[in-house]
């Protein structure tokens, strides 16, 4: 993961278990499957794996780093199997940071440039959760 997926990854997760809720991040190793999803949160019993990238908007276009066909497929195969999941952009705002969340049917594409319809910007963890149960 890049330095700055790492950084919003650690931003995202300090934001979500400040009200106590929990979430693990997943570090690639040995033994762990090709395309699982780096971010783990719990809800109300329920574990919902969320893919983390960086992006850029511009002329209201998001660009996101790299999404692999290893992560297409796990998280198709997941969702398949009755899951939710998802994946979310950090956009830096200044020294904050923004949430886009991305339809699964636009990234299951392939596709790292989404307009405006494939995607919806939140300013928290909570409410992009929202964003990704709803699909």
């Amino acid at each position: 993961m890049a330095g700055e997926e790492r950084q919003f990854q650690r931003w995202f997760v300090g934001e979500w278990e400040k009200g106590g809720r929990w979430a693990e991040n997943i570090h690639p190793s040995f033994g762990t499957k090709t395309g699982i999803p780096d971010l783990l949160l719990l809800v109300s019993n329920l574990m919902v794996p969320i893919e983390v990238k960086t992006g850029v908007l511009k002329d209201g276009y998001l660009k996101v780093s790299d999404v692999r066909p290893a992560q297409i497929r796990w998280s198709r195969k997941f969702v398949a199997h009755g899951g939710k999941c998802g994946l979310i952009a950090g956009l830096r705002k200044d020294k904050e940071w923004e949430i886009a969340v991305v339809q699964n049917e636009a990234w299951w594409t392939g596709r790292t440039v989404f307009s405006d319809g494939d995607f919806v910007v939140v300013e928290s963890p909570f409410r992009a959760l929202i964003h990704l149960l709803s699909q």
